[in-house]
């Protein structure tokens, strides 16, 4: 299970990377670096002990999740239902990394 674990959040890692790619027109270049760096950290601690993979992990999520608003306020383009299936999302990646 904790490989599984793994790969999902390598996965959910590569697919924000992709995101910050192809949103090459913001003027939010700072955010779009941080969620690179986040999910980088994500992707490299894969590699890590499993207690350091969850610390990462939680770090990138709760990363993820408030990055995500700040761009969405800062847009003026804030769609509460992204974000609250993000939050539900996040805290189910959470929940598992806590009780594998």
């Amino acid at each position: 299970m904790e490989l599984a674990i793994r790969i999902l959040l390598a996965i959910y890692a590569l697919l924000m990377i992709l995101a910050t790619w192809q949103d090459k027109t913001t003027t939010l270049k700072q955010l779009n670096y941080l969620t690179n760096v986040a999910a980088g950290l994500l992707l490299i601690s894969t590699f890590l002990t499993w207690l350091q993979f969850v610390i990462v992990s939680i770090f990138s999520l709760v990363a993820f999740q408030v990055l995500a608003i700040i761009r969405g306020l800062q847009l003026k383009n804030f769609h509460w239902q992204h974000h609250l299936i993000r939050l539900i999302v996040t805290v189910i990646f959470i929940v598992l990394l806590f009780y594998i």
